[in-house]
């Protein structure tokens, strides 16, 4: 950790204005702990498809070293990842891939990662989160691993405005981010 506050970059994997993953990291924020701050998340949805032939004399495009800039400042991350065909929306697997590199020296390597996730299906989003665990374990990030926190039914919890609105996942969420907390002071 480079600071003595933790702090954390949120990624969606949701484009949507009305993403409930994208509301789930501002009720994060909102429930952080003292001693963590939360950023907003990470714009992903401009970063051009993954293709190693963009990369010119070893340039990136300007909005992948803008996405890989922000990577860096990470002692954290928080990844929201809605659930499409059993497992994560491309657009999320794309900024991954972006933020990948080098091998074995990522900006998400050897840093302490938590995964949330919200979808209007009673599950949540769990073949979503396995599928994220194990690219980022791949990555050498130190993933949470409990508790999980899925939050199913989305719609009935959060209100027209977007915000968490139901008492117990609110209590689930900072549980988890007291636990998160704790867990990244020992990586």
């Amino acid at each position: 950790m480079t600071s003595k506050n933790l702090h954390v970059v949120a990624i969606s994997g949701s484009l949507r204005r009305g993403s409930y993953n994208r509301a789930l990291c501002l009720a994060a924020q909102a429930l952080a702990p003292a001693g963590m701050t939360i950023t907003d998340p990470v714009p992903i949805g401009g970063l051009p498809h993954y293709d190693g032939d963009l990369i010119v004399d070893g340039v990136e495009p300007p909005q992948v070293v803008a996405f890989r800039d922000e990577l860096l400042t990470a002692d954290a991350f928080l990844f929201s990842a809605p659930e499409f065909n059993y497992g994560i929306p491309g657009v999320l697997k794309n900024a991954i891939d972006w933020g990948s590199g080098p091998p074995y020296a990522s900006p998400f390597a050897y840093k302490p990662t938590m995964i949330v996730s919200a979808a209007s299906s009673p599950l949540g989003g769990p073949r979503a989160q396995a599928q994220l665990k194990q690219n980022l374990l791949g990555m050498c990030s130190y993933v949470f691993p409990y508790p999980e926190f899925l939050c199913g039914l989305a719609k009935s919890k959060f209100n027209d405005a977007l915000e968490l609105t139901d008492e117990e996942t609110k209590e689930r969420l900072a549980e988890m981010l007291v636990r998160f907390l704790e867990f990244a002071l020992r990586c």
